[in-house]
């Protein structure tokens, strides 16, 4: 009895061609090969003396559309996929009985391909002071490669990698990234030659707590970053005019070390305060990672005296 068989991938990625070879341990009639989809004929691949055609479309055979062997016993069949999910493919040689009375038998073989499309997600999650993003695709059980990289600074120490179950995890610190970050997450399948990748614009909203006040020129002013007065935190206060760093003022409330006390308000006072809370002793020089608590715009108001100056310019003429 001959005997066929059919070579195809367990996995395949749509709109990408997959190669199924067919052979068998005899020459089959007419020296041709029938490739079939779900059980319905796609095309057959035929060797006539050293020309190798499909039937169907009769298209010549080149590398990447099919393929005969040079013996008439193997036969190659790429087929694209248009759609996801289970393909049942199958090869079916005709072979001649020895008895001329009885009429040529057929030997098929089936093996079945699962179809793809492993575009990989990205999904977000905050938690307290980190961002989780979370890469994945479609379950597969082969080998698969996860690469992050933000801002263009690789960060794959960082991912936690599940290859089983087709997903990567990273965490990003907060107080470490810019107002908004680029990420990219690339998928590698080397198995079936694919690489993937898909991003994930990051804008982090600012959580700072801002307030508006109004001073009186001449009049006292407490400025509070907060309600808590522990043994060990200290409060510091960043007063900037638009941009420029005019000054780094330590809190001196004696009773709340949370709070700053202006006993004068002048118009050199006036601008944006920044509270910077740490624990233990901290220089007025705030390590880059040390975020505000809360950011105080300072307005002042009143009534501001003008006292105009006469000059007296003498002829010189």
């Amino acid at each position: 009895m001959q005997r066929v068989q059919l070579y195809g991938p367990k996995y395949a990625i749509k709109d990408r061609p997959v190669r199924l070879k067919c052979s068998s341990d005899t020459v089959p009639e007419g020296n041709t090969a029938e490739f079939l989809m779900n059980g319905k004929s796609v095309n057959s691949v035929r060797l006539h003396q050293t020309r190798c055609f499909r039937t169907v479309d009769v298209i010549v055979c080149v590398p990447g559309m099919c393929q005969c062997s040079d013996d008439g016993r193997t036969f190659v069949f790429y087929f694209t996929p248009n759609e996801i999910g289970e393909y049942g493919f199958s090869c079916r040689m005709k072979f001649s009985s020895n008895m001329s009375s009885e009429a040529g038998k057929f030997g098929t073989y089936n093996i079945v391909t699962y179809v793809i499309e492993p575009t990989p997600l990205v999904k977000t999650e905050k938690n307290d002071n980190l961002i989780n993003l979370t890469c994945s695709i479609i379950f597969i059980e082969i080998t698969t490669i996860f690469t992050w990289s933000c801002d263009n600074e690789p960060i794959m120490p960082e991912s936690l990698h599940n290859t089983p179950t087709s997903w990567s995890v990273v965490s990003l610190e907060l107080s470490q990234k810019k107002s908004t970050s680029l990420c990219f997450c690339s998928v590698s399948l080397p198995t079936l030659n694919f690489t993937e990748s898909t991003t994930a614009r990051l804008q982090y909203r600012d959580t700072t707590s801002h307030e508006s006040l109004f001073c009186n020129i001449s009049t006292p002013i407490k400025l509070t970053c907060g309600n808590l007065a522990i043994q060990d935190t200290n409060a510091y206060w960043k007063h900037h005019i638009n941009t420029t760093l005019i000054r780094t003022i330590p809190s001196n409330d004696p009773e709340l070390r949370m709070s700053l006390f202006i006993k004068i308000c002048t118009l050199q006072d006036i601008g944006v305060y920044s509270c910077f809370v740490s624990s233990g002793d901290t220089d007025l020089i705030f390590p880059q990672k040390l975020q505000p608590r809360k950011i105080i715009v300072l307005q002042i108001t009143g009534k501001f005296i003008t006292v105009p100056i006469n000059f007296n310019l003498q002829n010189c003429s």
